[in-house]
């Protein structure tokens, strides 16, 4: 009995990445597919928004932790004036957000993530049986429609083989246009990504 439960356990893992189980199961989970006509319309929210966010994020992160990249810029003397010039307008705009800026705080990824957008996640293990790993809002509220987080991995189309890279590995992300995104970090996956 628990061989039995461990190996069903690992096929509801495993079995959205077999063709014959996706055949047979279609029909079952419409609520779960989007129709789109067109590649053009494949996006739910625009490169522009996604682009804003991530600038946002990056340039609160970079102001936030400015003293430990000045020895990077550093050995950039080309590009560290743009740099500068965006550190000093950020600053202009914090004194006048606040009354207190005598000393400059530095804070945590998350405070930051908090403070730029709204709210803050972190990875964590689910309280779901056998649902693994999953990010998690910790504090704050996420609007609709929202950039969350980045997911880096090798990109296999529908087409691509991917069957070995999957065998053991609960780090890949199915979108929701049947692309696959293997985030893993270790083995075969680590090899094929660099």
């Amino acid at each position: 009995a628990a061989m039995l439960g461990s190996l069903r356990r690992r096929w509801d893992v495993y079995k959205y990445r077999f063709v014959p189980w996706l055949a047979l199961n279609l029909r079952r989970k419409r609520r779960t597919l989007r129709y789109v006509p067109e590649s053009s319309q494949d996006k739910i929210l625009s490169d522009e928004d996604v682009f804003e966010t991530l600038m946002k994020i990056f340039k609160a992160l970079f102001i936030n932790d400015f003293s430990r990249q000045a020895h990077i810029l550093a050995l950039l003397p080309e590009i560290k004036c743009k740099y500068l010039e965006l550190l000093t307008v950020e600053q202009k705009r914090s004194k006048v957000n606040s009354c207190n800026h005598q000393s400059q705080h530095v804070f945590s990824p998350e405070e930051v993530l908090f403070n730029t957008l709204g709210f803050s996640i972190t990875r964590d293990r689910s309280s779901l049986v056998s649902a693994g790993t999953g990010v998690f809002v910790t504090k704050g509220f996420v609007p609709k429609g929202t950039v969350v987080s980045m997911y880096p991995g090798t990109v296999y189309r529908k087409h691509e083989p991917i069957f070995f890279q999957s065998l053991g590995n609960p780090f890949i992300f199915r979108c929701i246009d049947g692309v696959l995104i293997d985030g893993n970090d270790k083995g075969l996956s680590r090899s094929v990504y660099r």
